[in-house]
């Protein structure tokens, strides 16, 4: 009787185990990476300027322009920008092209650009480190103003589906 008491808590104990193992549901999805979030094409949302003062406004004769940001599985991007009612005279700075490497550091939140081809030929060669913020289908790249080195300018996107619209 002792023998058989024994293997019942035993089985029950067991299966008890087991059940609680599998009961546990699936296994934790992990995170994807920062470098598998980013792959993808982006268009362009918004062109702010940070301020010393905290003040955020629209980068100057940026505001609703369209444009793209796309980086690949194999490391690969490229960027264009225009601004709106561009004319002859509108100069170099009102279009943005260039293409190149990136590269994706997971523990600062950085994607670097590695510039190969650019619209402008001081580009040419330059490494851009961007801070990279990804919520949902929203990704924003900030890094410090060119004409400003006390402000910050965040270029923000939405990610694109298959329709290019």
């Amino acid at each position: 009787m002792k023998i058989m008491r024994a293997m019942i808590v035993a089985v029950v104990l067991i299966g008890s185990g087991l059940w609680v193992g599998s009961s546990a549901g699936k296994p934790p999805v992990p995170t994807p990476s920062l470098q598998g979030q980013i792959v993808g094409t982006w268009k362009l949302a918004s062109r702010t300027v940070k301020k010393p003062d905290g003040s955020v406004a629209p980068l100057a004769g940026w505001d609703g322009a369209p444009g793209y940001i796309a980086y690949d599985r194999n490391g690969f991007m490229s960027v264009q920008f225009m601004q709106l009612n561009r004319t002859k005279d509108s100069g170099p700075n009102s279009y943005t092209a260039y293409f190149g490497l990136y590269t994706v550091d997971e523990n600062t939140k950085t994607v670097t650009h590695h510039i190969i081809g650019d619209v402008k030929p001081d580009g040419v060669g330059a490494n851009q480190p961007r801070k990279v913020v990804i919520e949902g289908d929203r990704l924003s790249l900030t890094f410090p103003d060119a004409s400003s080195p006390d402000s910050v300018d965040t270029n923000s996107f939405t990610r694109m589906n298959q329709n290019f619209r």
